[in-house]
């Protein structure tokens, strides 16, 4: 029984570390011969180009023309008119996504 015990003990540490002759060592970073590590490249002395590639960037603004509203003119007062024209002049100003100037504050 002891043995048993003894070579099941032994096996689980054989299973549990395979290489226990060798030794631990610390590699140190792996060098180039152009004296980089390969993560940054080495600058040209001629003042190289970084990215050669140019694309222009899309925009997305869309010009400032919006319909005149249908505002009916006996229904609303004074300044119910002047909150609906505030309100297409927002609408405007979102849809044109920037081409149009913001608004100013209603003081209706």
């Amino acid at each position: 029984m002891r043995v048993t015990i003894v070579a099941l003990a032994l096996a689980a540490s054989v299973v549990a570390s395979p290489f226990q002759w060798a030794r631990a060592e610390v590699t140190g970073i792996a060098i180039s011969p152009n004296k980089t590590n390969g993560t940054h490249h080495p600058t040209n002395a001629s003042g190289g180009h970084h990215n050669p590639h140019k694309e222009p960037t899309p925009s997305f603004i869309l010009s400032c023309e919006c319909p005149k509203p249908i505002v009916p003119v006996d229904l609303l007062s004074p300044s119910e008119r002047c909150e609906f024209e505030w309100a297409h002049k927002m609408g405007c100003y979102y849809r044109a996504q920037g081409g149009c100037p913001s608004p100013a504050p209603v003081t209706c």
